[in-house]
Protein backbone atom coordinates (compact mmCIF):
# COMPACT_ATOMS: atom_id res chain seq x y z
CA UNK A 1 0.00 0.00 0.00
CA UNK A 2 1.34 3.07 -1.04
CA UNK A 3 1.20 6.70 1.38
CA UNK A 4 -1.90 8.35 -0.61
CA UNK A 5 -3.41 4.97 -0.12
CA UNK A 6 -2.22 4.42 3.74
CA UNK A 7 -2.74 7.98 4.19
CA UNK A 8 -6.81 8.17 3.25
CA UNK A 9 -7.30 4.43 5.17
CA UNK A 10 -6.35 6.34 8.76
CA UNK A 11 -8.82 6.34 11.27
CA UNK A 12 -8.97 9.97 11.59
CA UNK A 13 -9.56 10.69 8.23
CA UNK A 14 -11.86 8.19 8.04
CA UNK A 15 -13.72 10.26 10.72
CA UNK A 16 -13.66 13.27 9.82
CA UNK A 17 -15.03 11.94 6.15
CA UNK A 18 -17.96 10.31 8.31
CA UNK A 19 -18.04 13.99 10.57
CA UNK A 20 -17.73 16.10 7.11
CA UNK A 21 -20.66 14.17 5.65
CA UNK A 22 -22.78 14.53 8.86
CA UNK A 23 -22.22 18.45 8.97
CA UNK A 24 -23.28 18.02 5.76
CA UNK A 25 -26.72 16.69 6.51
CA UNK A 26 -26.97 19.85 8.98
CA UNK A 27 -26.60 22.17 6.27
CA UNK A 28 -28.62 20.63 3.62
CA UNK A 29 -31.26 20.05 6.24
CA UNK A 30 -31.12 23.80 7.13
CA UNK A 31 -30.35 24.89 2.96
CA UNK A 32 -33.68 23.10 1.44
CA UNK A 33 -36.09 22.08 4.59
CA UNK A 34 -39.02 20.16 3.21
CA UNK A 35 -42.02 21.90 4.12
CA UNK A 36 -44.40 19.02 5.04
CA UNK A 37 -48.26 19.62 6.09
CA UNK A 38 -47.23 18.56 9.33
CA UNK A 39 -45.00 20.91 10.68
CA UNK A 40 -47.70 23.60 10.45
CA UNK A 41 -48.84 21.34 13.51
CA UNK A 42 -45.67 20.82 15.56
CA UNK A 43 -44.62 24.45 15.01
CA UNK A 44 -47.99 25.92 16.42
CA UNK A 45 -47.88 23.21 19.60
CA UNK A 46 -44.08 24.76 20.34
CA UNK A 47 -45.93 28.64 20.35
CA UNK A 48 -49.38 27.15 21.86
CA UNK A 49 -48.48 29.08 24.80
CA UNK A 50 -47.74 31.96 24.12
CA UNK A 51 -50.95 32.87 22.46
CA UNK A 52 -54.26 33.26 24.56
CA UNK A 53 -56.79 32.07 21.81
CA UNK A 54 -56.73 28.95 19.30
CA UNK A 55 -57.84 31.89 16.65
CA UNK A 56 -55.01 33.62 17.12
CA UNK A 57 -52.44 30.55 17.28
CA UNK A 58 -54.43 29.46 13.85
CA UNK A 59 -53.70 33.02 12.00
CA UNK A 60 -50.15 32.97 13.41
CA UNK A 61 -49.29 29.57 12.20
CA UNK A 62 -50.44 29.99 8.26
CA UNK A 63 -48.82 33.60 8.35
CA UNK A 64 -45.58 32.01 9.27
CA UNK A 65 -45.48 29.23 6.77
CA UNK A 66 -46.70 31.57 4.10
CA UNK A 67 -44.13 33.92 4.69
CA UNK A 68 -41.43 30.59 4.80
CA UNK A 69 -42.70 29.25 1.14
CA UNK A 70 -44.41 32.34 -0.69
CA UNK A 71 -48.18 32.69 -1.53
CA UNK A 72 -47.59 30.26 -4.59
CA UNK A 73 -45.49 27.70 -2.76
CA UNK A 74 -48.67 27.58 -0.47
CA UNK A 75 -51.22 27.34 -2.51
CA UNK A 76 -49.63 24.28 -4.17
CA UNK A 77 -49.29 22.62 -1.13
CA UNK A 78 -53.17 23.12 -0.30
CA UNK A 79 -54.08 21.67 -3.47
CA UNK A 80 -51.63 18.22 -2.69
CA UNK A 81 -52.86 15.22 -0.92
CA UNK A 82 -56.71 15.92 -0.04
CA UNK A 83 -57.13 18.96 -0.74
CA UNK A 84 -60.60 19.53 1.10
CA UNK A 85 -59.04 18.98 4.04
CA UNK A 86 -55.93 21.18 3.94
CA UNK A 87 -58.42 23.77 3.21
CA UNK A 88 -60.77 23.44 6.20
CA UNK A 89 -57.69 23.20 7.91
CA UNK A 90 -56.62 26.80 6.88
CA UNK A 91 -60.16 28.30 7.18
CA UNK A 92 -61.35 26.98 9.77
CA UNK A 93 -59.90 27.23 13.56
CA UNK A 94 -61.76 24.48 14.98
CA UNK A 95 -60.26 21.76 12.10
CA UNK A 96 -57.07 23.11 12.89
CA UNK A 97 -57.18 22.76 17.05
CA UNK A 98 -58.22 19.23 16.54
CA UNK A 99 -55.66 18.19 14.13
CA UNK A 100 -53.24 18.90 17.06
CA UNK A 101 -53.27 16.27 19.28
CA UNK A 102 -52.12 13.56 16.52
CA UNK A 103 -49.15 15.35 17.10
CA UNK A 104 -48.72 17.28 20.56
CA UNK A 105 -47.87 13.38 21.93
CA UNK A 106 -44.01 14.35 20.61
CA UNK A 107 -43.30 16.14 23.67
CA UNK A 108 -40.16 15.85 23.58
CA UNK A 109 -39.51 17.31 19.76
CA UNK A 110 -42.10 19.93 20.61
CA UNK A 111 -40.80 21.14 23.86
CA UNK A 112 -37.02 20.68 22.50
CA UNK A 113 -38.10 23.14 19.55
CA UNK A 114 -40.00 25.70 22.28
CA UNK A 115 -36.92 25.70 24.78
CA UNK A 116 -34.43 26.39 21.08
CA UNK A 117 -37.15 29.14 20.23
CA UNK A 118 -37.04 30.78 23.89
CA UNK A 119 -33.37 31.21 24.30
CA UNK A 120 -32.21 31.95 20.73
CA UNK A 121 -35.00 33.46 19.28
CA UNK A 122 -34.92 31.20 16.53
CA UNK A 123 -38.33 30.47 14.73
CA UNK A 124 -40.22 26.85 15.70
CA UNK A 125 -40.07 26.05 12.31
CA UNK A 126 -36.20 26.74 11.48
CA UNK A 127 -35.48 25.04 15.15
CA UNK A 128 -37.71 21.95 14.31
CA UNK A 129 -35.12 21.62 11.51
CA UNK A 130 -32.33 22.24 13.04
CA UNK A 131 -33.07 19.17 15.96
CA UNK A 132 -34.34 17.16 12.84
CA UNK A 133 -31.18 17.85 10.97
CA UNK A 134 -28.83 17.35 14.02
CA UNK A 135 -30.11 13.88 15.77
CA UNK A 136 -30.30 12.61 11.92
CA UNK A 137 -26.82 13.41 11.62
CA UNK A 138 -25.82 11.96 14.53
CA UNK A 139 -27.95 8.97 14.25
CA UNK A 140 -25.89 7.99 11.18
CA UNK A 141 -22.48 8.70 13.32
CA UNK A 142 -23.91 6.82 16.20
CA UNK A 143 -24.63 3.56 13.60
CA UNK A 144 -21.32 4.18 11.76
CA UNK A 145 -19.20 4.54 15.25
CA UNK A 146 -20.65 1.03 16.38
CA UNK A 147 -19.57 -0.60 12.97
CA UNK A 148 -16.41 1.13 12.56
CA UNK A 149 -14.06 -1.37 13.55
CA UNK A 150 -15.92 -4.10 11.83
CA UNK A 151 -16.15 -3.58 8.01
CA UNK A 152 -12.90 -2.57 5.86
CA UNK A 153 -11.26 0.42 6.16
CA UNK A 154 -12.17 0.85 2.38
CA UNK A 155 -15.83 0.35 3.06
CA UNK A 156 -16.30 3.32 5.85
CA UNK A 157 -16.44 5.23 2.20
CA UNK A 158 -19.97 3.50 2.03
CA UNK A 159 -21.42 4.65 4.89
CA UNK A 160 -23.26 7.96 3.83
CA UNK A 161 -23.92 6.30 0.58
CA UNK A 162 -26.12 3.87 2.68
CA UNK A 163 -27.06 6.74 4.81
CA UNK A 164 -28.47 8.55 1.36
CA UNK A 165 -30.06 5.58 0.29
CA UNK A 166 -32.38 4.94 3.65
CA UNK A 167 -32.86 8.46 3.64
CA UNK A 168 -30.96 10.25 6.29
CA UNK A 169 -30.76 13.32 4.47
CA UNK A 170 -34.83 13.32 3.75
CA UNK A 171 -35.47 12.93 8.11
CA UNK A 172 -32.93 15.99 8.24
CA UNK A 173 -34.90 17.99 5.76
CA UNK A 174 -38.06 17.23 7.97
CA UNK A 175 -39.23 19.69 10.72
CA UNK A 176 -40.62 16.38 12.58
CA UNK A 177 -39.52 14.10 15.45
CA UNK A 178 -38.66 11.55 12.89
CA UNK A 179 -35.04 12.63 13.32
CA UNK A 180 -35.03 12.75 17.03
CA UNK A 181 -36.85 9.16 17.01
CA UNK A 182 -33.82 8.03 14.62
CA UNK A 183 -30.90 8.99 17.11
CA UNK A 184 -32.62 7.39 19.87
CA UNK A 185 -32.65 3.95 18.93
CA UNK A 186 -29.56 4.23 17.27
CA UNK A 187 -28.43 4.84 20.74
CA UNK A 188 -29.99 1.85 21.77
CA UNK A 189 -28.33 0.29 19.17
CA UNK A 190 -25.03 1.05 20.12
CA UNK A 191 -25.00 0.24 23.79
CA UNK A 192 -26.99 -2.92 23.13
CA UNK A 193 -24.19 -4.24 21.67
CA UNK A 194 -21.00 -1.89 23.62
CA UNK A 195 -22.83 -1.36 26.80
CA UNK A 196 -23.22 -0.04 29.59
CA UNK A 197 -26.51 -1.41 29.25
CA UNK A 198 -28.53 0.72 31.62
CA UNK A 199 -27.40 3.38 29.75
CA UNK A 200 -29.75 1.59 26.62
CA UNK A 201 -32.22 1.30 28.95
CA UNK A 202 -32.45 5.01 29.90
CA UNK A 203 -32.80 5.74 26.35
CA UNK A 204 -35.63 3.52 26.00
CA UNK A 205 -38.83 6.17 27.68
CA UNK A 206 -36.36 8.79 25.87
CA UNK A 207 -37.69 7.05 22.43
CA UNK A 208 -41.32 6.85 23.38
CA UNK A 209 -40.93 10.24 24.30
CA UNK A 210 -39.90 10.99 21.24
CA UNK A 211 -42.35 9.34 18.91
CA UNK A 212 -44.72 7.29 20.76
CA UNK A 213 -44.78 4.78 19.17
CA UNK A 214 -41.26 3.70 19.98
CA UNK A 215 -43.24 1.93 22.94
CA UNK A 216 -43.50 -1.71 20.30
CA UNK A 217 -39.54 -1.00 20.21
CA UNK A 218 -39.02 -0.74 24.29
CA UNK A 219 -41.54 -3.20 24.62
CA UNK A 220 -39.69 -5.43 22.59
CA UNK A 221 -36.25 -4.25 23.76
CA UNK A 222 -36.69 -4.54 27.33
CA UNK A 223 -38.11 -8.09 26.99
CA UNK A 224 -35.38 -9.25 25.05
CA UNK A 225 -32.63 -8.49 27.49
CA UNK A 226 -35.35 -9.95 30.22
CA UNK A 227 -34.71 -13.29 28.48
CA UNK A 228 -30.91 -12.82 27.99
CA UNK A 229 -29.63 -11.02 30.73
CA UNK A 230 -28.76 -11.50 34.48
CA UNK A 231 -29.22 -9.66 37.65
CA UNK A 232 -29.41 -5.62 37.32
CA UNK A 233 -29.64 -5.60 33.85
CA UNK A 234 -32.30 -8.08 33.80
CA UNK A 235 -34.40 -6.72 36.33
CA UNK A 236 -33.49 -3.00 34.98
CA UNK A 237 -35.09 -3.85 31.61
CA UNK A 238 -38.39 -4.19 33.88
CA UNK A 239 -37.67 -1.23 35.21
CA UNK A 240 -37.43 0.03 31.60
CA UNK A 241 -41.05 -1.27 30.12
CA UNK A 242 -42.30 0.35 33.08
CA UNK A 243 -41.18 3.87 32.67
CA UNK A 244 -41.35 3.85 28.96
CA UNK A 245 -45.14 2.45 29.58
CA UNK A 246 -45.48 5.65 31.83
CA UNK A 247 -44.13 7.84 29.45
CA UNK A 248 -46.23 6.57 26.46
CA UNK A 249 -49.17 6.39 29.00
CA UNK A 250 -48.61 10.34 30.39
CA UNK A 251 -47.89 11.81 26.74
CA UNK A 252 -51.41 10.45 25.53
CA UNK A 253 -53.19 11.74 28.15
CA UNK A 254 -51.68 15.14 28.06
CA UNK A 255 -51.99 15.50 24.59
CA UNK A 256 -55.58 14.03 24.62
CA UNK A 257 -55.06 11.42 21.97
CA UNK A 258 -57.67 9.73 19.97
CA UNK A 259 -58.23 6.09 20.51
CA UNK A 260 -56.91 3.68 17.85
CA UNK A 261 -59.58 3.52 15.89
CA UNK A 262 -59.32 7.21 15.16
CA UNK A 263 -55.98 6.95 14.35
CA UNK A 264 -56.66 4.39 11.73
CA UNK A 265 -59.60 6.24 10.53
CA UNK A 266 -57.72 9.49 9.67
CA UNK A 267 -54.64 7.95 8.07
CA UNK A 268 -56.07 5.48 6.19
CA UNK A 269 -59.45 6.99 5.27
CA UNK A 270 -60.14 11.08 4.19
CA UNK A 271 -59.07 12.63 7.23
CA UNK A 272 -61.12 13.68 9.88
CA UNK A 273 -61.70 17.39 10.30
CA UNK A 274 -63.26 16.64 13.55
CA UNK A 275 -61.27 13.94 15.11
CA UNK A 276 -62.45 14.36 18.38
CA UNK A 277 -66.30 13.67 17.13
CA UNK A 278 -65.19 10.72 15.43
CA UNK A 279 -66.87 7.14 16.91
CA UNK A 280 -63.66 5.27 16.02
CA UNK A 281 -64.76 2.00 14.82
CA UNK A 282 -63.28 -0.32 12.92
CA UNK A 283 -64.84 -3.66 11.30
CA UNK A 284 -62.51 -6.82 11.04
CA UNK A 285 -63.72 -6.35 7.31
CA UNK A 286 -62.45 -2.65 7.41
CA UNK A 287 -59.09 -3.79 9.34
CA UNK A 288 -58.73 -6.33 6.75
CA UNK A 289 -58.86 -4.77 3.80
CA UNK A 290 -56.33 -2.13 5.21
CA UNK A 291 -53.95 -4.39 6.44
CA UNK A 292 -54.39 -6.25 2.31
CA UNK A 293 -53.48 -2.88 0.71
CA UNK A 294 -50.80 -2.74 3.14
CA UNK A 295 -49.14 -5.76 2.47
CA UNK A 296 -49.46 -4.61 -1.35
CA UNK A 297 -47.60 -1.64 -0.59
CA UNK A 298 -44.30 -3.70 0.36
CA UNK A 299 -43.21 -3.83 -3.65
CA UNK A 300 -43.14 -0.62 -3.83
CA UNK A 301 -41.06 0.27 -0.60
CA UNK A 302 -37.51 0.11 -2.11
CA UNK A 303 -36.00 0.53 1.83
CA UNK A 304 -37.81 -1.98 2.73
CA UNK A 305 -36.81 -4.59 -0.35
CA UNK A 306 -33.38 -3.81 0.32
CA UNK A 307 -33.74 -4.65 3.56
CA UNK A 308 -35.13 -8.32 3.42
CA UNK A 309 -32.69 -9.36 0.53
CA UNK A 310 -29.99 -8.44 2.88
CA UNK A 311 -31.70 -9.84 5.96
CA UNK A 312 -32.53 -13.22 3.69
CA UNK A 313 -28.91 -13.72 2.48
CA UNK A 314 -27.65 -13.25 6.44
CA UNK A 315 -29.87 -15.74 8.01
CA UNK A 316 -28.96 -18.00 4.84
CA UNK A 317 -24.97 -17.26 5.99
CA UNK A 318 -26.06 -18.53 9.27
CA UNK A 319 -27.82 -21.46 8.88
CA UNK A 320 -25.07 -22.78 6.86
CA UNK A 321 -22.80 -22.51 9.26
CA UNK A 322 -24.39 -23.16 12.62
CA UNK A 323 -27.94 -24.96 11.34
CA UNK A 324 -30.55 -24.38 14.06
CA UNK A 325 -30.71 -28.57 15.11
CA UNK A 326 -30.54 -27.69 18.88
CA UNK A 327 -28.79 -24.40 18.89
CA UNK A 328 -31.88 -21.95 18.68
CA UNK A 329 -31.51 -21.05 22.26
CA UNK A 330 -27.80 -20.10 22.10
CA UNK A 331 -27.97 -18.65 18.02
CA UNK A 332 -30.92 -16.56 19.80
CA UNK A 333 -28.63 -15.31 22.39
CA UNK A 334 -25.97 -14.26 20.40
CA UNK A 335 -26.64 -10.28 20.35
CA UNK A 336 -26.49 -9.57 16.88
CA UNK A 337 -29.18 -12.32 15.83
CA UNK A 338 -30.94 -11.10 18.92
CA UNK A 339 -30.77 -7.50 17.57
CA UNK A 340 -32.41 -8.79 14.16
CA UNK A 341 -35.30 -10.71 15.84
CA UNK A 342 -36.00 -7.25 17.36
CA UNK A 343 -36.18 -5.58 14.22
CA UNK A 344 -37.91 -8.08 12.83
CA UNK A 345 -40.42 -8.07 15.67
CA UNK A 346 -40.79 -4.74 16.03
CA UNK A 347 -41.50 -4.15 12.13
CA UNK A 348 -44.34 -7.01 11.94
CA UNK A 349 -45.73 -5.33 14.90
CA UNK A 350 -45.83 -1.90 14.08
CA UNK A 351 -47.34 -3.01 10.84
CA UNK A 352 -49.92 -4.49 12.24
CA UNK A 353 -51.09 -1.99 14.66
CA UNK A 354 -50.36 0.18 11.80
CA UNK A 355 -50.43 -0.82 8.07
CA UNK A 356 -47.75 1.62 6.42
CA UNK A 357 -44.57 0.34 5.69
CA UNK A 358 -42.77 4.48 5.52
CA UNK A 359 -39.04 3.68 5.57
CA UNK A 360 -38.98 6.90 9.07
CA UNK A 361 -40.08 4.21 10.81
CA UNK A 362 -37.71 1.40 10.53
CA UNK A 363 -34.59 3.38 9.26
CA UNK A 364 -32.64 2.13 12.26
CA UNK A 365 -33.17 -1.73 11.07
CA UNK A 366 -32.67 -1.33 7.78
CA UNK A 367 -29.14 0.48 8.24
CA UNK A 368 -27.87 -1.44 10.71
CA UNK A 369 -28.35 -4.71 8.23
CA UNK A 370 -27.03 -2.80 5.52
CA UNK A 371 -23.98 -2.26 7.97
CA UNK A 372 -24.07 -5.54 8.72
CA UNK A 373 -23.98 -7.02 5.60
CA UNK A 374 -20.56 -4.78 4.25
CA UNK A 375 -18.97 -5.92 7.85
CA UNK A 376 -19.50 -9.77 6.42
CA UNK A 377 -17.11 -8.71 3.66
CA UNK A 378 -14.13 -8.46 5.75
CA UNK A 379 -14.93 -11.65 8.49
CA UNK A 380 -17.79 -13.22 6.75
CA UNK A 381 -19.75 -14.24 10.14
CA UNK A 382 -17.19 -13.57 12.63
CA UNK A 383 -18.75 -10.19 12.54
CA UNK A 384 -21.54 -11.66 14.70
CA UNK A 385 -19.21 -14.35 16.87
CA UNK A 386 -19.54 -14.18 20.08
CA UNK A 387 -18.58 -11.34 21.70
CA UNK A 388 -18.69 -11.37 26.31
CA UNK A 389 -18.36 -7.13 25.85
CA UNK A 390 -22.04 -7.39 24.39
CA UNK A 391 -23.12 -9.58 27.29
CA UNK A 392 -22.63 -7.50 30.46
Amino acid sequence: MDNSQSFWLRPAVLKAYLLFFCIGVVVVSLGRPDHIWDTISYTSLAKEKDFESVEALHKEAFDSLIAAVGEERFQSMLGQHHPKFRQAMYENSEVFKQQLNFFRTRLLFTNTVRLINKTTGISPRVGGTVVAGICAALGLWVMAMLFFQKVPRTAVYLFPIVGILFGVISLGRASSPDGMSFLFIALNCYFFFKGPKWVLLLMLPLAVAARTDAIVWAGLMGGYLFLTQKGFNRWGSVLAILLSYATYKYANHAAGQYDWGVLIQNAFWEPLLLPGEADGVITVARYAKILAVGIGTIIVEKELLVYLVLLIWFLAMVFVKHGLKGRFWQVFRNPWIGFIAISLAYIAAHFVLFPMLWYRFFIVPYIFMAFLFIASAKVGLGAIEEDESTRS
